[in-house]
């Protein structure tokens, strides 16, 4: 059975590229089944409780910090969160060292290893 990876999206972050159905099919060419879910659902923290093996956020600092916040609220959830950086500044991003488009950084998911950060 294929990994389950939750998408939450920003559809108007940057230049609204690559869109919602671009980014399904790059994760699902990864391997995994998606459930997409946009970044500005009011119910977002809800839906985010029956976690996958993986949530991606894909958007600017603004979807990243919102991911995040709900995922540290839930340490016991444990999945681990994928940055697709396809905001304007993208500075956690940048921080990070996250610098390359969301084709270049999703085939590689699998290989890369796992780091801790403190919020």
């Amino acid at each position: 059975m294929a990994p389950k990876a939750i998408l939450v999206h920003n559809a108007s972050a940057g230049t609204r590229e690559p869109s919602k159905e671009q980014l399904i099919a790059l994760i699902e060419g990864a391997g995994y089944h998606v459930k997409y879910r946009n970044s500005k659902a009011p119910d977002l923290e809800a839906k985010l409780d029956k976690q996958g093996d993986l949530v991606v956020a894909a958007g600017g600092d603004g979807t990243i910090a919102k991911v995040a916040k709900i995922l540290l609220s839930k340490p016991e959830q444990g999945s681990p969160l994928a940055i697709l950086p396809i905001g304007t500044a993208n500075n956690i991003a940048l921080s990070l060292g996250i610098t390359e488009a969301p084709e270049a950084l999703v085939p590689r998911w699998n290989e890369t290893p796992l780091r801790k950060l403190s919020h």
